[in-house]
C-alpha cells in the first residue's frame, strides 16, 4: 500500500514539472552579439536585461545550439544596423528563454511584465545606431538543424570575442614579454656586432704597425749610411765654396796641386 502511495506521488510530481515547464527553448548566439552588452545592458536608456554565461562558445548559425525548459515564451532578439542596405546582413542574434531576462526595455512596450511573458509577439525600436528586434514565439525549440536552416541566408560579422580582464592582463603581459625578449636580442645583436667591429679594427691596426716597422728597418739603416755620407758633404760644399771663391788658400805647391785636381774632379775627401 505505502509503495503505489509513493508511486502516484512520484508521477503526480512528474505531471505538475511537466506542466511547469511548458516548452524547451533554443539557447544561443551569433555574430557580435555580446559585444553589444553595453546596448543591451544600458541602465541610463532605461534598458535592464540579463546576460548568459551559457551564450559564450555556441553559434546559432553553425547549429552549436543549448536547449533548456521553459515556462513562458522563447525569446529571438536581432540586432541590425539602421544604414544597413543589405537586409539580410544582421549585426548579431540571440536565442533563449525569456523567463526573468528582462526586467525593462525602452524598446519594448510599458505596462507589460515580460519578465513572464507567455504570448506571441514581435516588437522593435532603434537606439544606438541599431534597430532591435524582439521575438516572441511559444513554440518549442525542434532541433538545431531547423534553426541553422532559417539562418543559412543570414549574412554576419566575424564573432568577435568577448575577453575577460584576466585574459586582457595575461595578452598584455604576454605582449610585452616578446617585445621585451626582442628589444633584448637586438640590443644584444647590436654589442656583438660592435665588439666584432672593434676587434677587426684592432687587427687591422695591429697588422699595418706591423708592416710599417717592418718597412722602417732597412731604411733606418739606409739613412744612418746617407747620413755619414751627407754629414761630410757640408764639409765638401764648404771646400768648394771657399775654392770657388778664387781666394788662394794654400800657398804651398804639393796642397795646391791637391786643390787643383780637387777642382778638376779628381780629388775626393779622402785627399783631404
Amino acid at each position: 500500500m505505502l509503495l503505489t502511495k509513493l508511486l502516484c506521488l512520484v508521477i503526480l510530481l512528474g505531471l505538475v514539472h511537466s506542466e511547469q515547464w511548458s516548452r524547451v527553448c533554443a539557447q544561443c548566439v551569433a555574430g557580435n552579439f555580446l559585444t553589444h552588452r553595453r546596448v543591451m545592458q544600458n541602465s541610463s536608456a532605461g534598458q535592464s536585461m540579463g546576460f548568459v554565461d551559457e551564450w559564450k562558445g555556441t553559434d546559432c548559425v553553425s547549429g552549436t545550439i543549448h536547449s533548456i525548459p521553459c515556462e513562458n515564451s522563447c525569446i529571438t532578439i536581432v540586432l541590425k544596423k539602421i544604414h544597413e542596405e543589405d537586409e539580410n546582413a544582421f549585426e548579431g542574434i540571440m536565442m533563449d528563454c525569456s523567463d526573468q531576462l528582462i526586467v525593462s526595455s525602452p524598446d519594448l512596450p510599458q505596462g507589460i511584465q515580460f519578465t513572464n511573458y507567455n504570448q506571441n509577439g514581435v516588437f522593435s525600436n532603434h537606439r544606438s545606431n541599431l534597430s532591435i528586434t524582439y521575438s516572441f514565439t511559444t513554440d518549442s525549440f525542434q532541433n538545431a538543424e531547423k534553426i541553422r536552416r532559417s539562418f543559412s541566408s543570414v549574412v554576419l560579422p566575424s564573432y568577435e570575442k568577448e575577453y575577460e580582464i584576466s585574459t586582457i592582463v595575461a595578452l598584455i603581459g604576454f605582449s610585452v614579454l616578446v617585445v621585451s625578449l626582442c628589444c633584448s636580442f637586438c640590443i644584444y645583436s647590436y654589442c656583438y656586432e660592435k665588439k666584432l667591429r672593434e676587434a677587426r679594427n684592432d687587427k687591422v691596426i695591429y697588422q699595418k704597425r706591423l708592416l710599417d716597422n717592418s718597412d722602417d728597418s732597412p731604411t733606418s739603416s739606409n739613412d744612418t749610411e746617407n747620413g755619414s755620407v751627407s754629414s761630410s758633404a757640408p764639409e765638401i760644399v764648404v771646400i768648394k765654396s771657399s775654392i770657388d771663391s778664387s781666394v788662394p788658400l794654400l800657398d804651398v805647391p804639393e796642397l795646391q796641386e791637391t786643390e787643383k785636381k780637387f777642382l778638376d774632379g779628381k780629388g775626393s775627401s779622402k785627399t783631404l
